[in-house]
């Protein structure tokens, strides 16, 4: 698995994905409703800790800038 997320692209998914989570548990605790679609939340910040996207690979597109990697 060769990583096709640059930094940039990377601190974004994990921002993203972690600032789902926070606002879900946060209204979750204060309501006490789950919210099913929250768990689209995981995906961004998976894939920004692993530096891997499965959706890129078969467009060959990858963010990653020469000598970043």
């Amino acid at each position: 698995m060769k990583c096709n997320i640059g930094k940039t692209d990377r601190l974004i998914r994990i921002w993203l994905g972690g600032s789902i989570l926070a606002v879900h548990y946060i209204y979750y605790f204060v309501t006490g409703y789950y919210c099913v679609w929250a768990n689209i939340a995981w995906i961004p910040l998976i894939t920004g800790l692993i530096r891997w996207c499965p959706v890129y690979v078969p467009f060959k597109f990858s963010t990653v800038k020469e000598g970043e990697e």
